[in-house]
């Protein structure tokens, strides 16, 4: 073992440890003498390019996730063709009397009732034919919902399984939304 002189020393961590007054280095321990100022400065300067890379890649990830963030809605294939479903495979609906890329949807009261809103979730962002538009759900609350292509979506209370579309041309103004 060689003697270690009085001063700083930085680990493999790039941590400072003040010595003893009267030691011994261990190499073996990753703890080695910094001759001055400058290689401290060194050190710091590689740590940081290091974690300045590691935010870098992070970052284009998180990018790279977002510009293929998955529709709100999925498909499936049905009697009527390929439609929208919610997560549960439930059929989604447009209603004649909504108007295409208005604010607020048109179903209010008993409408909502028997044609609840597919709603979003808190924190969802309108992206690409997706977007946001208000509805005050049976609730009373004014909540918001998924529109595709402008258009505000549906479900209907008496589909009962996945891929039932039992709602379409309910009242001559319902309509599976297909997707295209």
């Amino acid at each position: 073992m060689l003697p270690r002189p009085a001063g700083l020393y930085r680990t493999g961590t790039l941590s400072l440890q003040a010595s003893p007054r009267r030691g011994r280095i261990n190499p073996a321990a990753g703890v080695f003498p910094l001759r001055d100022a400058v290689d401290f400065d060194r050190a710091i300067d590689r740590e940081f390019q290091l974690m300045k890379r590691i935010a870098i890649g992070l970052a284009a990830v998180l990018f790279a996730s977002a510009a293929y963030a998955e529709d709100p809605a999925m498909t499936m294939d049905t009697s009527l063709g390929t439609v929208w479903t919610d997560a549960n495979g439930m059929t989604l609906y447009t209603f004649d009397k909504d108007t295409q890329g208005a604010m607020m949807s048109a179903c209010a009261g008993d409408c909502i009732v028997n044609w609840p809103p597919f709603l979003a979730e808190a924190g969802a962002m309108a992206e690409g034919d997706w977007t946001l538009v208000d509805v005050v759900d049976s609730d009373g609350a004014t909540k918001k919902m998924w529109a595709y292509k402008g258009w505000p979506l549906y479900l209907w209370v008496k589909d009962t399984k996945a891929g039932d579309v039992t709602g379409d041309m309910v009242g001559g103004v319902w309509h599976a939304a297909k997707a295209e």
